[in-house]
């Protein structure tokens, strides 16, 4: 099973300093071997190669071959790996040291790209060491030339000891659930997705997968004509504000999800999926059908009885306060659920959602499932200022505390 990186994430090879210390290219000397022929030239050196073996090999290449893996395991035993290769493509020998030396003890390591956080607050970051297993938070606090005042640098750092190939595979595969399971449930401690969406600024681009000389060609008629010109570049931080690291709440988090209700994981589910999607319509849709779960979250049964009954902080930080107006927004605009109006011969569409609308609902949607989900898992980290100076969001201080030095199971 080929492995598929995770965006936003570097992994190093467990053996990234290895050089190959020797080549051999079996097929140019005409030899022949066998898979058992092999480990039996490589494992017994010092034996007389079978008769069965010599026929298959011509004399030449068989000298030439015991003399190259002689320099080759020599070396091996100070530069850490050599191998031999055929055409087809695989290596025959890959060694680490020398043949029947102790594998060396390599490390795998992911890292998550670099976010723009102000952490405010008087904690230190999270680290849990599970015998080989290390995760930790990597923060470089302010100040930075090219951030604003007060937003550090952080980051998100997974590794773990390693001493085979298959080691690597299997931890590969446990580290991507490990991260997803991270970035899943991320929006209800920080407020807002491990890699979020936003709107950038940005001058005229090719359309994707299409390259053009145009600016080239404008930039060399200006010149020509002697016109003043000017060449214009954009550069735009997205920055978040916390009075916590945030890694050992997520962790909390992760160790309760297992236990929630069916209705509570769909709409975990349904709102990362909505957070995910760069298209505002999709969006929207997702964020309609995440309403009717919120609907069953609210006590009364009527929509008037909820919006009376809805918590004072959560009606506090809406955009519009009725839910009626929610949903007639979900099933009366064409960008939402609905896409008729009126049926028949001459039918009908509903009108397109305006801006302001777009943004209160998606606002309100999305405060309202951060405030229950952030509820059930027992801190109100998910109820955000939206008033707050910051570009981002300041999240409250959680009512559970967190200690490092917790263990995370990785891969066993």
């Amino acid at each position: 099973m080929s492995f598929i990186p995770l965006t936003g994430w570097v992994e190093e090879p467990a053996n990234a300093e290895g050089k190959d210390l020797g080549f051999l290219d079996l097929d140019a000397l005409g030899t022949r071997i066998s898979a058992t022929n092999l480990p039996r030239l490589c494992l017994g050196m010092s034996r007389r190669p079978s008769t069965r073996f010599l026929k298959e090999t011509r004399a030449l290449s068989l000298i030439l071959l015991i003399r190259f893996l002689r320099v080759a395991i020599a070396n091996g035993l100070k530069k850490n790996e050599f191998r031999l290769q055929s055409r087809y493509g695989f290596d025959w020998l890959r060694s680490n040291g020398s043949i029947g030396k102790k594998p060396m003890c390599a490390k795998i390591r992911f890292q998550s790209n670099v976010k723009h956080y102000g952490i405010t607050g008087d904690g230190k970051p999270f680290r849990s060491d599970n015998e080989s297993c290390l995760l930790y938070e990597h923060y470089e606090p302010p100040p930075h030339k090219d951030l604003s005042e007060g937003i550090g640098k952080y980051s998100i750092v997974l590794e773990r000891d390693v001493q085979t190939a298959t080691e690597v595979e299997e931890l590969r595969m446990a580290a991507t659930q490990l991260i997803e399971e991270i970035t899943f449930l991320w929006p209800y401690v920080a407020g807002e997705p491990f890699d979020p969406i936003f709107t950038q600024i940005s001058l005229w681009h090719e359309p994707p997968g299409w390259v053009s000389n145009s600016d080239t060609v404008k930039e060399e008629l200006q010149i020509a004509s002697g016109e003043i010109y000017a060449k214009l570049r954009i550069k735009q931080n997205h920055w978040l504000v916390l009075p916590y690291f945030p890694l050992g709440l997520v962790l909390l988090a992760r160790e309760k999800y297992p236990n929630f209700t069916k209705i509570y994981k769909t709409l975990i589910s349904i709102h990362h999926q909505a957070l995910s999607s760069t298209l505002t319509d999709a969006r929207l849709f997702l964020l309609a059908k995440a309403l009717e779960l919120v609907m069953e979250l609210i006590p009364g049964n009527t929509r008037n009885q909820k919006t009376k009954k809805m918590p004072d902080r959560m009606r506090d930080n809406l955009k519009q306060r009725d839910l009626d107006w929610h949903f007639r927004i979900a099933n009366t605009r064409v960008n939402v659920r609905h896409v008729i109006l009126q049926k028949g011969a001459n039918p009908d569409l509903h009108p397109q959602i305006t801006p302001s609308e777009s943004r209160d609902f998606q606002h309100d949607i999305d405060y309202m499932i951060r405030y229950f989900v952030a509820e059930k898992f027992g801190y109100a980290a998910g109820v955000f200022q939206e008033n707050a100076p910051e570009i981002g969001v300041v999240c409250k201080q959680p009512t559970q505390s967190v200690r490092t030095g917790n263990p995370v199971r990785f891969g066993g």
